[in-house]
Formats: C-alpha cells, sequence, structure tokens
C-alpha cells in the first residue's frame, strides 16, 4: 500500500508507514517516483510494460501550431506519457469544472479564508495537472496567503486571478474544439 498525500509535514512519511503502508508519495505526483514505487512494491509477475498510446495522430504533431498561452504542453510526455486523450479529457474536465470552483473563490474571497484556500488549492492542483504553472503558482500564493490570514492579499489577487483563469478556461475550450477537429475530422 502506498500512501498519496498532499500533506507532507516533517515526519508524515513516518507516521503513514507506522500505520502499515509501504510507502509513501506526495503530491504532486512524480510519474518517475511513481513507477519507481510500483516497480518496487508489485511482484515482478504482476508488472507489465505498457506503451504510451499517442493518440489517433501519431503523436504529439497533432499540437503543431496550437498554443495555450500559459500553458507548458511538456506535461502530456512528462504526465500523460504522451498521450493526447487523456491530456484532453484532463483538460474538458478543468474546463467543465473550474468555473464553479471560481464562482466560490469570488464568494470566500475577504469573508472565508479557510474555504478560500481549499477552492485555490483545487485550482492549483487542476492547473498543475494541464500545465498552466503561472496559474497553478498564483493559486497557491493565494492559497499561503489565505492560510496565513493575509486578507489584504486575497482581496487585491482574487478578482485578477479569477480573470486569469477565465480566459484560461476560454483558450482551454477553443484548444479542446480545435484538438477534436484535428483528430476527427468530419
Amino acid at each position: 500500500i502506498v500512501a498519496l498525500t498532499a500533506n507532507v509535514i516533517s515526519g508524515m512519511k513516518d507516521i503513514f508507514l507506522e500505520s502499515g503502508m509501504n510507502d509513501f508519495l506526495s503530491k504532486p505526483m512524480d510519474p518517475a517516483r511513481l513507477d519507481f514505487l510500483l516497480r518496487r512494491w508489485l511482484p515482478k509477475g504482476k508488472q507489465v510494460l505498457r506503451q504510451p498510446e499517442k493518440g489517433p495522430s501519431g503523436g504529439t504533431s497533432v499540437l503543431e501550431g496550437m498554443l495555450v498561452e500559459g500553458v507548458d504542453f511538456g506535461v502530456i510526455s512528462y504526465l500523460f506519457s504522451g498521450d493526447l486523450e487523456a491530456y484532453t479529457h484532463v483538460v474538458r474536465s478543468f474546463v467543465t469544472h473550474t468555473p464553479a470552483i471560481l464562482e466560490q473563490v469570488r464568494a470566500y474571497a475577504g469573508r472565508d479564508t479557510e474555504n478560500y484556500a481549499i477552492a485555490v488549492h483545487g485550482i492549483k492542483g487542476s492547473s498543475a495537472s494541464i500545465g498552466a504553472n503561472t496559474v497553478a503558482a498564483w493559486a497557491r500564493a493565494l492559497e499561503i496567503a489565505a492560510t496565513d490570514g493575509d486578507v489584504a492579499a486575497i482581496e487585491e489577487g482574487s478578482e485578477p486571478f479569477v480573470q486569469t483563469v477565465e480566459k484560461l478556461i476560454l483558450e482551454l475550450s477553443a484548444f479542446v474544439e480545435e484538438f477534436e477537429k484535428k483528430v476527427s475530422p468530419r
């Protein structure tokens, strides 16, 4: 049993191991570390080498000429093993679910730092998983401000953050639409 957690406070690994876990993996998850742990703990007879799927068009070449400001498509290789369909599925989920979280960010800004921190934490993780590293870093800064009770920093940064993420969502929606046209022309 491998613990996967965002709780990286000093000593947590020992607590997990003492509770019966075999190992520990913290978020954000490093695919190479996960691969190492799986090889370490899975019996050799249960290990299967899988070649990454490259999507219907034969790889990331389908992305040629497609850009989304603030998104590093390198995560497709690093986090998704080159699987464009899996990446696009995660982007589609981000586009679908993030607007509701942004409404929570707006509602909690300056009023409820605990729930505000939870909301921006969610955006931090989901942004990092699609390669929107600038948004993820900004969300992290707002999460720290909320944890520290810095209401002034939240009030100053929250609305520009929300507007930036809303712009990202529009650009990602267009990206998904263009990607789908390229891989399944009608």
